[in-house]
């Protein structure tokens, strides 16, 4: 991790994994239909509303990390952190290219 980054930036980057990897295990979770989770079985209408609250937050994350001031030599590392995620969302492109046109 750059030194340039902030205790700030790291836990809205650490943030915005979460939200993917909890992303990641809903949508598996909501193609069987539901799952039982802490002896309570969640059907798919609450995994989606729980999908859609964790795209709200990756969004929320993706869109605070865009307006925060982060030095030009700590940008690549950054973008590197996104492209390396491994859930896609249109969010997330979107905030690769942004950050990729400051460094422009």
């Amino acid at each position: 991790m750059p030194k340039e980054l902030k205790p700030a930036h790291e836990a809205v980057i650490t943030s915005i994994k979460t939200h993917c990897e909890n992303l990641k295990g809903i949508e598996p979770a909501m193609a069987r239909g539901g799952v039982r989770s802490g002896g309570r079985f969640m059907s798919a209408e609450e995994l989606e509303r729980g999908r859609l609250q964790e795209i709200g937050g990756l969004c929320s994350q993706l869109r605070t990390l865009e307006a925060m001031i982060i030095l030009e030599e700590a940008l690549p590392w950054v973008i590197q952190e996104l492209e390396q995620l491994d859930y896609r969302h249109a969010a997330i492109s979107v905030a690769i290219d942004s950050l990729n046109e400051r460094l422009s």
